[in-house]
């Protein structure tokens, strides 16, 4: 009998177990349906085609829900529980009951066991439990909560797994029976269904039926998916005849079909040279495609192939075949190309593709023989091709492609090689004309073509039309020559010419062509402007003073020449030996002689190709001139003998002696030759050098004797230029002569060695060789006087001058008598004598140089007049200009005839005053300008041509040309002037410079010879006889330069900041030439006479242009050819304010380190000694003279520019008057 409570209990225990069955069904239902669901999708969307891998899958579910089903199912269920149980578990959840609970259970358990205690007391705990638990509801020990989702999760499972089941039975059924039974076949259905499709993308090709392809061409193969979209990528594998099997990798394309459709595919090419082939594509699932075959079928060939090209009838040519299988034409257009050919097997069609036509062909009764015929219409390269099928529909293919060149007949050229360039002649001057003509196919004939311009119209003259186009034939011959030469005398006389008019050709040569407009090559023009005798004269007349400049330099490059051959004779005589660096010296000759030769006797710019000109030039305009006739003449033939005796064999001895050296010292340095061997090398170059010196020497008299017969040429400008390199030469051997005395001065002439010996000689035929050139200088100098003596007499009193120097001075003995001393090793007299013959050489280039700038002057004042006349002429032009124009408004046309003719005559008046023009320039020798104003000469002739045929269009036209002429004329001359101004205010600064670079390098002698006898005195102790006599000499040497420095400053005294220089570098020559008398050569010896070089170095740099600012150059802008360097400005004796303001900052920069020097020695001392007493009171003084000098330029520039000035050099003295002021005290 169950007590309430015990019932109680049971129902509790009951529902306990159905919670935990629930719960483990739901579990067990969760997991295994899930798992087959989850599983089953994975094998769907993987296809898991490993059947270990579906074992592996299926076991696994196996496991997990046999797990789940024992942890969650039948563990619980197997768990007993008791009242006890039920009862703590219901404590845990009222914990108001205190135990008793528990208690009553075991009381009832035992019935009330008085074993337990007082049964009453038992029975009153029941009974108050039982109380109590009327109000506790036993539901709440079973939480039903997880329990419910775990239900509601196996049902959504359920659901899930329904629905997928229902979608898709047949997937699901496979998926299942994949998973239950994972070793059996079943698989899915394949996604991926590949097919092999056709050209037209709609066709399927079969795996029974081979695919048929020609060899030789590509197979392309399009592969699609039948049940959708395609893989990204695929392998399709080739089986070749030898059973090689290669793969390829296939991407997927979009490609578009014929129906414009856009088509996923996969793509492979494939060339086909040989069969069968088996082909196969994997992709996606689709891996068990069968093989397909590839037939390759020999496609139809040309079995045979004629071609015939039949040239333009015009030609005159045969028909020509080409070598049988010949299919590439070269043809000229207008050929016709015929064609027969055979095939290797019956044809269904045949096409001719050429010029993007296609033309079909007939075929011949058995298929095999076809034939075409076209014409070359085209220039340039294509092709063309014969498109043809046999009758399986196989084609020829792309192979059958041939090469179509297409070759113009060119129109001939013809140029016109003599003349060469326009002329301007006489009226009655034969020309003779040499023409080239050249054509591919033959020429036809050549002909001249010419017209004339009109001659001056008068008042009082009718209207002369321009003559029409005359032709005169010259060649016609129908052998057409491919190269033909024709020559023609045009004779003038015969045309009735004036001065002033002009002749404008050109040669035309045609050939046989006839297939369109008429072949006619066409030359450069030539214009002949006629002259008259007397500007032709001039004309030659400048040439001849070209020639003779050109002339002149051969002769100067032959001179060097001969001089270096000279140098290498002596170090071979003396020496034995040629030196390592005389290698070089003889390549130097090699190009020297060279250069002179071509000078000579160049071909086309040569001095006797070009009297050759000048000779043909007064036979041809039948100028009276025997003298210029028979000194070209003359000329010519000299030159011509040279030419072919002397100057070729001075190159091939040259070239020997260089060879023999240079194998000499490759033996030498491979230790090869052998001495007697050398010593026969250096006899063969002795001679060679001989050979050449003597063949060197008969040039250089020959082109002397040339040049004296042309001296009426030579300006003296020339005569400057050629004393200038002379004056450079002399100093050069100065240089060289001190800087070997330091090896030799010393030594007795037994104790020379070989090469200073040699070096002795060398420099004594170096300054003998001057001294020739000198005489050759003083020759040409007479000549000049001679010949010129009629024409200026200022010119003539400059050469009488320079003569009577030259008979004064005797140079050229003092310098042959420089050379003996230097042989003889008497160096210090030499160098004496070196230094008279360099002030005299000076002095004879101090008389030239002033005329030069005088020269100048004048230039620059005809350039100026030239301008004002150009600038004249040019308003009038513009002037005219407007008439013209106002011309073309006149409606009555007599009045406007009338008025045209009366603007031709203004405008041949201009004409006329620009050809005077053009020839005073051409007399002055001005370049630039005389073409421009000859330009718009002719074009003034022209627009009065075209008002004389009442068309003031085209003349307004001319006479706008003109205008422009006239104007670059204007800005030519007005370069020119500026260029003439620049250089007179250059040669002024050139001329003090070089007095000034003069003093630097015999003042640096003076410092070296000061070092050099410190340096003996130092060694000795004393001052021995001889060390006193050079220092005697170098007092004297002092005391020259001082003399020298203090007239110079005399000459510059309008320049005050350089006359201040001057005056310092001579007190600091004073001083050291003072401490010299006084036996001192020390440092303090020295620093003065550096400080003295240094003002020189910095008058020199001041007189160096500002390479840095372009617009620092001279121009009449800013620094006028005026005296004083600035127009407007103070007279500085030509040097530019730039010049003094840079040699004032020097100066104040010398200044300031001098002053700091003497302050630190000061502060170092003890006391102010009298030496330091003095140099301040100099300080001070050069400071005072500073500063005035400054403020009076700055304030003086200032004045002359009407602009402020910055006293630069103020500015930047860190160290000042009021400084050296307080020092002093």
């Amino acid at each position: 009998m169950f007590t309430p409570l015990e019932t109680r209990l049971t129902e509790l225990r009951q529902r306990v177990r159905r919670a935990l069955f629930v719960n483990g069904v739901s579990w067990l239902i969760t997991v295994f349906v899930g798992s087959i669901a989850v599983i089953g999708m994975a094998d769907w969307l993987f296809r898991f085609s490993d059947s270990g891998v579906r074992l592996i899958l299926s076991l696994t579910v196996v496991a997990t829900t046999a797990y789940v089903a024992y942890r969650r199912l039948i563990a619980p269920l197997l768990v007993q529980l008791n009242d006890l149980d039920l009862a703590l578990r219901i404590e845990r959840l009222h914990p108001e009951l205190k135990d008793s609970l528990a208690s009553t259970v075991q009381f009832l358990k035992h019935d009330i066991d008085p074993a337990l205690g007082s049964p009453e007391l038992q029975q009153q705990v029941v009974d108050e439990t039982s109380k109590h638990l009327q109000n506790v509801d036993f539901d709440e020990v079973v939480q039903t909560r997880n329990v419910k989702r775990i239900m509601l999760a196996a049902t959504a499972v359920c659901l899930a797994t329904a629905v997928l089941v229902g979608l898709n039975r047949a997937d699901a059924s496979i998926a299942f029976k994949r998973m239950v039974l994972p070793l059996s076949d079943t698989n899915w259905p394949k996604q991926t269904q590949l097919r092999i499709l056709g050209d037209d993308f709609q066709s399927v090709h079969s795996p029974e039926t081979p695919l048929r392809i020609a060899i030789g061409e590509t197979l392309t193969l399009h592969i699609d998916n039948a049940r959708g979209g395609l893989p990204d990528n695929g392998t399709i594998y080739f089986r070749f005849p030898d059973q090689q099997e290669t793969s390829q990798q296939l991407s997927a394309q979009s490609i578009t079909d014929r129906e414009e459709q856009p088509r996923d595919v996969f793509v492979s090419s494939l060339l086909v040279l040989e069969g069968p082939i088996q082909f196969r594509v994997e992709a996606g699932d689709d891996l068990e495609m069968p093989w397909f075959t590839i037939e390759a079928v020999v496609p139809p060939n040309l079995k045979d192939l004629q071609i015939t090209l039949t040239p333009p009838e015009y030609l005159g040519l045969p028909s020509v075949d080409l070598p049988a299988g010949t299919g590439h034409v070269d043809g000229l257009l207008g050929t016709t190309v015929t064609t027969k050919a055979r095939a290797d097997k019956p044809l269904a069609d045949a096409h001719l593709h050429v010029y993007e036509q296609s033309q079909p062909l007939v075929l011949g009764p058995e298929g095999l023989t076809f034939g075409a015929e076209f014409t070359i219409a085209q220039p340039g390269n294509s092709t063309y091709w014969l498109a043809f099928r046999d009758r399986e529909g196989h084609d020829s293919g792309q192979s059958r492609h041939y090469e179509l060149r297409g070759i113009e007949d060119r129109v001939p050229e013809i140029e016109i090689t003599d003349p060469t360039t326009n002329l301007r002649v006489t009226a009655v001057a034969k020309i003779p004309l040499r023409m080239v003509a050249k054509d591919d196919f033959g020429l036809k004939g050549i002909r001249l073509v010419y017209h004339t311009g009109p001659q001056s119209v008068t008042e009082n003259e009718a209207e002369v039309d321009a003559t029409e186009p005359q032709l005169v034939s010259i060649f016609n011959d129908s052998t057409r020559p491919q190269h033909q030469s024709a020559t023609f005398e045009f004779d003038l006389s015969t045309l009735d010419l004036k001065p002033g008019d002009t002749i404008t050709l050109h040669a035309e040569a045609t050939d046989a062509f006839d297939l369109g407009e008429e072949h006619v090559g066409k030359s450069l023009p030539r214009i002949f402007t006629i002259v008259t005798s007397e500007e032709k004269q001039q004309e030659l007349a400048d040439r001849q003073a070209d020639i003779m400049a050109d002339l002149e330099l051969a002769q100067k490059q032959q001179d060097a020449a001969h001089q270096q051959v000279r140098q290498l004779q002596i170090q071979l005589n003396e020496a034995g030996e040629l030196r390592p660096q005389d290698i070089d010296t003889l390549q130097q000759t090699e190009m020297t002689q060279r250069r002179a030769a071509q000078k000579l006797s160049d071909a086309e710019t040569g001095v006797r190709q070009r009297a050759q000109q000048l000779l043909n030039d007064i036979r041809d305009n039948a100028i009276d001139d025997p003298k210029t006739t028979g000194r070209m003449t003359k000329l010519d033939e000299e030159l011509k003998r040279l030419g072919q005796d002397n100057l070729p064999q001075i190159e091939e001895d040259l070239t020997a002696v260089r060879k023999r050296e240079q194998s000499k010292v490759a033996n030498d340095t491979t230790q090869t030759g052998s001495p007697q061997k050398s010593a026969e090398t250096t006899a063969e170059q002795q001679q060679a050098l001989e050979r050449a010196g003597k063949n060197q020497q008969i040039v250089s008299e020959s082109l002397n004797a040339a040049l004296k017969e042309m001296a009426q040429w030579r300006t003296h400008r020339d005569l400057a230029g050629d004393l200038e390199q002379l004056v450079e030469s002399q100093q050069k051997l100065n240089q060289e002569a001190e800087k070997l005395s330091k090896q030799t001065l010393t030594k007795l002439p037994s104790e020379l060695t070989k090469q200073e010996q040699t070096d002795l000689q060398r420099l004594g035929e170096r300054q003998r060789q001057a001294a020739k050139r000198l005489d050759q200088l003083k020759s040409k100098v007479e000549e000049t006087l001679k010949s010129s003596a009629e024409k200026d007499s200022t010119e003539s009193q400059l050469l009488e001058e320079v003569t009577e120097q030259f008979q004064e001075q005797s140079t050229a003995a003092n310098m042959r008598e420089a050379a003996r001393q230097l042989q003889k090793n008497d160096v210090g007299a030499a160098m004496q004598n070196q230094r008279e013959l360099l002030k005299q050489l000076r002095n004879l280039q101090d008389t030239l140089h002033n005329r030069r700038q005088t020269e100048t002057a004048e230039m620059v004042k005809k350039l100026k007049q030239e301008e004002q006349k150009l600038a004249e002429l040019k308003d009038r032009q513009a002037e005219l200009m407007r008439k013209i124009e106002k011309a073309q408004d006149l409606q009555d046309p007599e009045e406007r005839q009338q008025e045209l003719k009366k603007l031709a005559k203004e405008q041949q008046q201009l004409r006329e005053e620009a050809q005077q023009m053009t020839r005073r320039l051409r007399r002055l020798q001005i370049q630039k300008g005389r073409d421009a104003t000859a330009r718009a000469a002719d074009r003034q002739q022209q627009a009065a041509e075209q008002l004389n045929k009442d068309d003031p269009i085209a003349a307004a036209e001319q006479a706008q040309e003109a205008l422009d002429d006239m104007e670059q004329a204007q800005r030519e001359l007005a370069q020119q002037r500026r260029e003439a101004e620049e250089q007179l205010a250059q040669e002024q600064l050139e001329k003090i410079a070089d007095e000034l670079r003069a003093m630097i390098p015999r003042q640096q002698g003076v410092i070296d010879e000061t070092a050099r006898l410190q340096g003996r005195y130092s060694e000795q102790g004393k001052w021995s006889r001889g060390t006193l006599r050079s220092l005697i000499g170098l007092t004297e040497v002092q005391r020259g330069l001082q003399s020298e420095t203090e007239k110079l400053r005399e000459t510059l005294t309008a320049a005050e900041v350089f006359a201040l220089a001057l005056k310092g570098a001579a007190r600091d020559m004073d001083r050291a030439a003072v401490r010299l008398s006084e036996r001192q050569a020390d440092e303090t010896t020295q620093r003065h006479a550096m400080r003295a070089k240094q003002r020189f170095l910095d008058l020199v740099e001041a007189l160096k242009p500002d390479e840095r600012d372009p617009q620092n150059k001279q121009n009449p802008q800013q620094q006028g050819p005026g005296p004083g360097g600035a127009q407007g400005g103070p007279p500085t004796d030509g040097i530019p304010q730039l010049a003094q303001l840079k040699v004032l900052k020097s100066m104040q920069s010398d200044l300031r380190e001098r002053t700091m020097e003497l302050a630190t020695e000061m502060e170092a001392a003890d006391e102010i000694t009298p030496a330091n007493r003095q140099a301040l009171q100099d300080l001070a003084l050069e400071q005072t003279e500073l500063a005035d000098l400054t403020r009076n330029l700055t304030k003086i520039t200032a004045a002359a520019e009407e602009e402020p000035v910055e006293e630069e050099p103020a500015t930047e003295d860190p160290v000042g008057e009021e400084d050296v002021l307080e020092l002093k005290q």
